[in-house]
């Protein structure tokens, strides 16, 4: 039986055709990650993103073998993202990069194949995910990037100047953190015990005063609210759920309409939130971010 999509489309320049809404897969372990596809492409998903650094490429690309062989949909119905780790940047290893991930996923190709970062790491093979040198600091490697234009985006982190040259360039961008990555925990990364800190209140974007107003107005969640933010402005986006319930509401984003008043009233929230600075490598020479960030937006 052929499962059925309501997905929204935007068409890249090369004339190929995007669904808006995807599924993002980071942190979704090799464990559930499986189910987690299948579940995503019932509801109505179909845009898959992972990565080669999510180490999850092998579970999902099984998934997806299982689907086509089962009937379930065609490789055409399924639009499949994954990147370039920062191992591989140096142009002699890229296409040794991108095979690796096709032998993973069991796909012949894939629809987009991104830079996962701007910053480069020094290749020591091809599962030395975090290479170090003998101080303990990552291994940086000086190779420029041209372009990367997978962005976080929400109302809490101004944007509006990339996402225009973006969009005069006929450049597809793509969003990720719409929710401001809220399960996100504190973690260690395994070089010199870094620990990345994330904002107090895991659950502040959708307990914003305007944020609940709007989305009351709407009809809708405050996360359906977020994830609309991007969607009625021609972004792709990637919320990133295991969860069936959520993945449900959150496809349910799709449905939800909003004015450019709503917009220009959520863009007032600007306070130069990251979800993700990366501040483990903020030292690259390469390193993108180069105004502060905030580590919590404010609630009211």
């Amino acid at each position: 039986m052929t499962s059925v999509s309501n997905n929204i489309y935007a068409t890249l320049c090369n004339g190929k055709q995007i669904p808006l809404l995807g599924l993002g897969t980071f942190q979704s372990t090799s464990d559930d990650v499986k189910e987690v596809i299948k579940t995503a492409v019932g509801i109505g998903y179909r845009h898959i993103d992972t990565a080669r650094a999510y180490r999850n490429e092998t579970e999902i690309g099984g998934a997806i073998k299982e689907l086509i062989d089962t009937g379930v949909i065609k490789r055409t119905d399924i639009f499949v993202t994954t990147k370039l780790r920062g191992t591989f940047h140096r142009p002699e290893n890229v296409e040794h990069a991108l095979k690796l991930s096709l032998e993973a996923l069991q796909l012949e190709y894939v629809d987009l194949y991104l830079m996962h970062s701007p910053m480069a790491l020094e290749y020591r093979g091809d599962d030395a995910f975090w290479p170090t040198r003998e101080d303990g600091t990552l291994a940086h490697d000086d190779i420029h990037f041209v372009e990367t234009w997978k962005i976080e985006n929400h109302p809490f982190l101004d944007q509006k100047e990339l996402i225009d040259l973006c969009k005069s360039n006929d450049v597809m961008v793509t969003s990720y953190s719409p929710l401001g990555a809220p399960d996100r925990p504190t973690r260690k990364l395994g070089v010199n015990d870094i620990q990345i800190s994330v904002a107090n209140d895991a659950e502040t974007f959708q307990v914003n005063s305007l944020i609940k107003e709007i989305a009351k107005a709407r009809g809708c969640s405050a996360s359906q609210l977020l994830i609309a933010y991007n969607l009625n402005q021609g972004m792709a986006c990637i919320p990133k759920s295991s969860n069936p319930i959520r993945m449900e509401e959150n496809y349910k984003a799709l449905k939800v309409s909003l004015t450019d008043d709503d917009i220009r009233r959520m863009d007032t929230l600007a306070c130069n939130f990251k979800a993700y600075p990366f501040k483990l490598w903020e030292n690259h020479i390469h390193y993108p971010f180069t105004t502060s960030h905030k580590e919590s937006p404010a609630s009211s």
